[in-house]
């Protein structure tokens, strides 16, 4: 029996059928477990484990011992259908695994890309879509899902196919019925076709390349032997498309061709949000969700994260001061770093969190009013800052909708902030201004003087009361009183002519009604005077509050009214009787190469969260206000460059 225990273990004998593994990697992986053994000292369970975890493409191995010396091993390997996002395989069942790469390089398996974990959903999508392709012929090259369940496949033919989220499978048939046409236009032109975007409702974005020197050739012979075919018969187009971009409609015997007639859509009306907070997360959802595809489709790109514009009552400000010691004979970039974090280390409200800790002014010694301390020689530096906070959790829920559409938020900015970036002027901010960002639910307010902003508010009453007093003014629905706000609407009656009329909608199938426009006005006119009244109660105390701390408190510059809101006729002439001082609209300044409408008071929020992200990225948050007067038109000029030249 002794003989027996010191008996060496001298045969490996391997089965199963192997494309990957080869003899010395079951020899290496024994050994790894120390020298061997006898073959009564030689444990299956730790054998067949340790080669389960040195080879992932091992699908299942049976270790068992054969008398007197002879050790058996049968493996069965993962037999891959596709490669997974470049490093891994994966099988019929979804599992994923990795095999080294020079074993696999002759191998060509479609290639299937997604999130970590959704290898089974991709390759659940993978073989629907293939099953209704290979009806036509067609194989799928690629098949990649964005963690926004966005779909982009790859043919066989190289063509590539955009079919966004949601009714791919409808988005794909609708693709199969298109081809013939696309086809034989690309005969008929001497191109191929280069990729379908299918994420319109109705229709599709084709484009298009040149065909390869020796396919081209190939194809002119066969068309003109077609030409003789046919004789002189009347030969009928397509005409693919009059482009919108909230769908691309195609319609078949027309023999003319239009192409690329863009009507940019990158907006919708929220849903599910009251005042600036949230009250329907699931609608907020799904409107973020709807407005991030849209503007996907405009910009051909899929986007990541996002600059997230906050508005609510929930939002206030507070000016503060810190000091520090100068650490060298002049003021260094790190003194003036860390005498704003000394400025910002203040108590803030309960539950609520800084957004913005933007400088006003630096004071060294005995000098105030300095801009930019940096190299300057003193003592000690002080510097003055407005902070602009937020209740944490009104913050949450509203990132908690945008990550649930699979983005992230790169930072949160008061949508007052953002608006006067993009609609005052370097001379407004210096002489003294207020900016109004009139929205649906809230007033968002900043005040400048001296070139720094002093102050911060939001007023929770905005356009949706005007609108909800023409409804229940005139017995409309709200959606038709919105419609009729911003069409017919005037804030100053005594400009209405008397004989001008607006179509009113009824509700419970009655039937529409005829009212006169100056009608209209006495709703409207009494209201916006009502809101505008609430900002100007706030400029005098705020007025009164800097002229008892030395500061600069006049408005030179008067007022900027901006925002969806501010849009109506006659708002400016209404506001000069409120606020006694000059009044504009103000819309985006210093935009070049978008369309007019981007250029409307509508747009200034968004226009400045471009800006303060540009900056930002660029130059860190507290750089942001001293760049605020720097013009994004070269910026969105090379943008769209790129959109035409995409497009």
């Amino acid at each position: 029996m002794e003989d027996a225990q010191r008996l060496p273990l001298s045969k490996l004998v391997l089965t199963g059928e192997r494309h990957y593994t080869r003899n010395d990697d079951i020899r290496q992986s024994i050994l790894a477990l120390g020298e061997p053994g006898t073959f009564m000292t030689q444990d299956v369970n730790i054998i067949q484990t340790q080669i389960e975890q040195r080879l992932p493409w091992i699908k299942q191995v049976s270790v068992r011992k054969q008398w007197p010396d002879e050790l058996k091993i049968h493996l069965v390997e993962y037999v891959p259908i596709a490669r997974w996002n470049d490093q891994h395989m994966v099988d019929a069942e979804g599992n994923t695994f990795s095999v080294p790469p020079d074993r696999t390089s002759k191998q060509v398996l479609p290639m299937l890309y997604g999130p970590e974990g959704s290898a089974n959903e991709v390759l659940q999508g993978y073989r629907e879509m293939g099953q209704m392709l290979a009806k036509d012929r067609f194989t799928l090259k690629e098949a990649a899902m964005t963690a926004r369940r966005s779909w982009q496949l790859t043919l066989n033919n190289d063509i590539k196919l955009n079919l966004g989220r949601g009714d791919t499978m409808k988005r794909l048939a609708r693709f199969v019925e298109l081809y013939p046409v696309l086809q034989q236009q690309a005969q008929t032109d001497g191109k191929r076709i280069s990729y379908v975007d299918l994420r319109y409702d109705s229709g599709a974005a084709v484009g298009w390349a040149p065909l390869p020197p020796e396919e081209s050739t190939q194809q002119q012979i066969r068309h003109r032997q077609n030409n003789n075919d046919q004789g002189d018969g009347q030969k009928t187009g397509s005409r693919l498309g009059d482009w919108y971009r909230e769908g691309c409609r195609f319609s078949r015997g027309s023999s003319a061709r239009r192409y690329g007639q863009y009507h940019w859509r990158g907006q919708l009306p929220s849903r599910g949000m009251d005042k600036g907070g949230v009250n329907d997360l699931e609608s907020v959802v799904k409107c973020v969700q709807r407005a991030i595809d849209q503007a996907e489709l405009m910009a051909d790109c899929q986007i990541s994260s996002v600059y997230l514009a906050l508005s609510g009552k929930h939002i206030s400000c507070q000016n503060e001061i810190g000091m520090v010691p100068i650490s060298e004979e002049e003021v260094t970039q790190e003194d003036v770093e860390n005498v704003v974090h000394t400025a910002k280390s203040v108590r803030v409200r309960d539950e609520h969190r800084v957004l913005h800790v933007i400088p006003q002014e630096y004071a060294i010694d005995y000098q105030e009013g300095i801009k930019n301390p940096v190299g300057l020689s003193g003592v000690r530096m002080q510097a003055k800052v407005h902070l602009i906070t937020c209740h944490n959790d009104m913050a949450k829920n509203i990132v908690k909708a945008v990550e649930r559409c699979g983005l992230k938020v790169d930072q949160l900015i008061f949508a007052g902030l953002a608006s006067s970036y993009s609609v005052l002027t370097e001379d407004e901010r210096e002489l003294g201004v207020c900016v109004v960002d009139i929205g649906g639910g809230t007033m968002d307010i900043a005040v400048y003087t001296g070139g720094a902003l002093r102050h911060t508010k939001v007023i929770p009453y905005a356009g949706n009361v005007v609108t909800s007093d023409i409804a229940y003014a005139f017995g409309t629905p709200p959606s038709d009183a919105e419609a009729i706000k911003v069409r017919h609407g005037c804030a100053l009656g005594s400009i209405v002519g008397k004989d001008e009329s607006v179509e009113v909608p009824s509700v419970g199938g009655r039937p529409p009604r005829s009212l006169q426009r100056q009608t209209l006005a006495e709703v409207i006119e009494p209201r916006y005077t009502e809101l505008l009244n609430l900002v100007n109660e706030e400029i005098l105390q705020l007025q009164e509050k800097l002229r008892q701390q030395g500061v600069k408190h006049h408005l030179a510059a008067g007022i900027v009214l901006t925002g969806g809101a501010a849009q109506i006729e006659g708002l400016a002439a209404c506001a000069q009787r409120v606020f006694h001082t000059q009044v504009r609209i103000g819309a985006p300044l210093n935009i070049t190469g978008l369309t007019d409408y981007a250029q409307e008071p509508y747009y200034s929020t968004a226009v400045g969260l471009l800006h303060y992200g540009k900056e930002s990225h660029l130059n860190g948050e507290a750089e942001v206000e001293k760049r605020v007067t720097a013009s994004v038109g070269s910026w969105i000029k090379r943008l769209n460059s790129w959109l035409r030249k995409e497009f």
